[in-house]
């Protein structure tokens, strides 16, 4: 029988090796995860997402058969005391998921049903704009912000126990979600465009600042165009990292990977997640242990533990 995941496993080689497996989570020590769905469709440009609510649900139907075939090592956190439950002290790992792109819903009561298939962090756009908002990484100077279906989506959002994630967001539709909704403002997934002008997908010291004011997160991407618009090693994350941290606080910063959702190649010297531990050891080195710590975990659990 065929294995009805083949269909999802790229085949161009420029997403392959994947940076992720069960292995590399488990050398990585890996407690808790964000699990991404950005549907792609195929007969569209590359990396358009899909707006189809059916092939969203394809996607969210294989994490949860993933869930099932793997549940001696996941464990999917639907709730604040979820991340109180056993995988903290037992061997399996959190999971949290995800949607990057509402570009399915055409109504905002989609929240609502998305909410009720397991859905705990909501991005509204991807590497595209959408009839939500448009994106930094392709419209970066657009004057538009949300949309009136956008704001209904943020409204619906807000009322939810759930995350609000701004990533890929233009500067327009940033300030709007920051003035339609009193929840942290969260960024899953960039850097800083302080030390990397040219990536509008990053954030400014002025967001990174209005982030800190709302008691909000960014997580640090590991994607090479995202760090020096180039090829990146672990030094330049260092760098965004020190820089980040300078605004943010400690607390506020967190691990973005987007392993398996870049192009590669991937950064050197952190091709993986079995290279994490590599990457804690070097942090370590410049902070300590325990700033390490809740860079890697600490900072996104209590994110979570507080929004769920």
């Amino acid at each position: 029988k065929r294995d009805r995941f083949e269909s999802f496993r790229p085949s161009e080689a420029r997403w392959s090796p994947h940076q992720i497996d069960v292995e590399g989570i488990r050398t990585a020590g890996t407690k808790l995860m964000v699990w991404s769905m950005c549907p792609i469709d195929a007969d569209a440009r590359p990396m358009r997402v899909s707006s189809r609510f059916d092939e969203l649900l394809r996607h969210l139907d294989l994490y949860h058969e993933l869930l099932g075939r793997f549940d001696d090592q996941f464990e999917l956190v639907s709730s604040a005391s979820d991340l109180d439950g056993s995988f903290l002290t037992g061997n399996r790992v959190g999971v949290i998921l995800h949607i990057e792109g509402m570009d399915c819903a055409d109504d905002a009561r989609r929240v609502n049903e998305l909410y009720g298939l397991g859905v705990r962090s909501f991005g509204l756009v991807g590497i595209s704009g959408n009839h939500i908002a448009p994106s930094a990484t392709t419209d970066p100077d657009h004057p538009a912000g949300l949309s009136d279906l956008g704001r209904e989506i943020v409204s619906a959002i807000e009322r939810l126990p759930v995350a609000l994630d701004c990533a890929h967001l233009n500067a327009a539709a940033f300030s709007d979600v920051a003035a339609h909704t009193k929840k942290p403002l969260y960024v899953s997934h960039a850097n800083c465009r302080a030390l990397c002008p040219d990536r509008a997908q990053n954030l400014s010291d002025a967001q990174l600042r209005q982030i800190a004011e709302r008691n909000g997160l960014v997580g640090l991407s590991f994607f090479p165009k995202l760090l020096t618009g180039a090829d990146a090693t672990v030094s330049d994350l260092i760098r965004h990292l020190d820089h980040a941290i300078g605004i943010l606080g400690t607390y506020r910063v967190c691990f973005g990977s987007d392993f398996d959702g870049m192009s590669m190649p991937a950064m050197r010297g952190l091709e993986s997640i079995s290279q994490i531990p590599d990457l804690l050891k070097t942090i370590g080195e410049r902070r300590s242990a325990s700033e390490a710590h809740k860079i890697s975990f600490e900072n996104l659990y209590r994110f979570f533990r507080s929004t769920l």
